[in-house]
């Protein structure tokens, strides 16, 4: 395969072989593919039109279009025309091709299926905001029609992402960080009052009133953390209700390091292993709170330089793993576990995933040599729990 990269104004040679002429009959206009794009009412719609679109005025045999976050380098969403093998997943990096028609506006490829072509969606406000690729092209100057094209759809598409941006902005960041707060004092208090009242049913044993009433406020205590956990769950993530679509996962703990990125200066990044599925919700859910809790204990607490985050995706189990060099104790905190001391926050995570079916447990990291949280959750009920290796 050879491969061309072609700017605003260079020649794009078409493949050998008969092409397709450049407009059939009953094959819509520019204007009114424009028409469409220009007509969405968000950036899903907007970039399904501009796949479309693609299709049609290149005669590609497939089309995928990625967009990526407001740093340009995560995907948040994939959209498809067509079989489309070799493009990545949500929440991973741009690959060499997509990354390269980035920089230079496109790429072109030409090989003996015909010519493929990658076009940057690109606004000067807002930066990179997805790439679209046509795979094996046929109609003659197809390349050149979807870059002029591209360039028109950009502004609408990116109008529509300055508006959702704003719709999400300064209101959601100050209603999650009430959320962290609220986590972090009032749920932690109510976990630690149903720790109290354990203590009170395994000291006043024999003595019938004590432990009924006792009871009684542990059932209270039990259904009131849970409520308030979930609710504050949902505020401070944000990603809660989507956690139902598969992929969603990997978007949303890098939604949730990007936040402590941009909060606490933590220098981290995710990788992920395995091509297993995501759990169901409730298990996402607690994934994407382990990380959120086991980042700000890094902060609160290790004095780390390093900070790694690993999502393992196995065929019957998905976890996540939390990894520092910092000055944690691993004995230390498993004793506090089990004796019900000051790690409530681990406490109520642990309580969190053996309630999925899960487990937590923390150990020395082999690579930082500083403290790892792991948390795993199965994607079915019935399996046995896995142990550490």
């Amino acid at each position: 395969m050879t491969t061309t990269a072609v700017g605003p104004a260079g020649d794009v040679t078409s493949p050998a072989g008969p092409t397709a002429p450049a407009r059939r009959s009953g094959i819509p206009t520019s204007s009114s593919l424009l028409r469409r794009v220009l007509n969405a009412t968000d950036t899903a719609c907007a970039v399904a039109a501009l796949a479309d679109a693609t299709l049609l005025l290149t005669g590609a045999e497939s089309v995928g279009a990625v967009e990526v976050d407001g740093r340009g380098d995560r995907i948040t969403r994939v959209t498809t025309r067509g079989r489309v093998d070799d493009l990545p997943r949500v929440g991973s990096t741009l690959t060499p091709l997509l990354a390269k028609a980035a920089g230079r506006r496109r790429v072109v490829t030409t090989d003996d299926a015909g010519t493929s072509v990658a076009v940057a969606v690109r606004c000067p406000r807002q930066g990179l905001l997805g790439v679209v690729v046509a795979s094996h092209v046929h109609h003659i100057g197809g390349p050149e029609r979807l870059v002029e094209f591209v360039d028109l759809a950009s502004s609408a598409i990116g109008l529509l992402v300055l508006v959702e941006r704003a719709e999400r902005g300064p209101s959601m960041e100050a209603y999650r960080r009430l959320a962290a707060e609220l986590h972090d004092g009032v749920a932690q208090d109510l976990f630690a009052a149903r720790l109290e009242v354990d203590d009170i049913q395994d000291s006043a044993a024999g003595l019938t009133q004590v432990l009924a009433a006792a009871d009684r406020a542990q059932t209270r205590l039990q259904g009131a953390n849970r409520s308030l956990r979930a609710t504050l769950h949902r505020m401070a993530d944000g990603w809660t209700d989507r956690l139902t679509t598969p992929g969603l996962l990997t978007a949303a703990l890098n939604d949730v390091i990007a936040d402590a990125r941009a909060r606490h200066a933590v220098d981290v990044e995710l990788t992920v292993v395995g091509d297993g599925n995501d759990p169901a919700r409730d298990g996402a859910e607690v994934l994407l709170r382990s990380v959120r809790e086991g980042l700000a204990n890094v902060v609160k607490h290790s004095e780390a330089a390093q900070v790694s985050v690993c999502l393992r995706r196995g065929e019957r189990w998905c976890s996540v793993e939390v990894a520092d060099d910092g000055i944690g104790d691993p004995a230390t905190v498993r004793r506090e576990l089990i004796s019900g001391g000051k790690s409530f926050g681990l406490s109520s995570l642990a309580a969190d995933a053996a309630g999925v079916g899960g487990r937590l447990w923390v150990d020395r990291d082999d690579l930082l040599r500083g403290m790892l949280l792991v948390v795993a959750v199965p994607l079915e009920e019935d399996h046995v729990v896995p142990t550490r290796t």
